[in-house]
């Protein structure tokens, strides 16, 4: 049976990566798609799950001299909303995908 992991944070995450091979979860729609079984069944998945929704680390906008560093986790809507998004970019999200799909 898969287990479904849900690190406290950062370092937590990189631990458990090196304990074992999992299956990275950072959003996984699409993955949960193209893992799904028969209709009703959960997706299979051969590696155990590794979820990283909640890894503040990685949900920030940092305003540099020459550069702004954004997290991987950052959703798009977080990104819409944030002050150091640039104004263009702020103009681009706005226009590539619905509310929904920004969060």
């Amino acid at each position: 049976m898969v287990k479904q992991i849900i690190p406290a944070n950062y370092r937590e995450a990189l631990s458990l990566l090196n304990e074992e091979p999992y299956q990275i979860i950072a959003g996984g729609s699409d993955l949960m798609i193209q893992k799904r079984n028969i209709a009703g069944l959960p997706p299979k998945f051969e590696k155990n799950l590794l979820y990283l929704f909640n890894l503040k680390e990685l949900k920030v906008v940092i305003k540099e001299p020459s550069q702004i560093r954004i997290g991987s986790m950052t959703s798009l809507e977080d990104l819409l909303d944030h002050p150091n998004t640039p104004p263009l970019l702020k103009q681009v999200i706005a226009e590539m995908a619905s509310p929904a799909l920004r969060n």
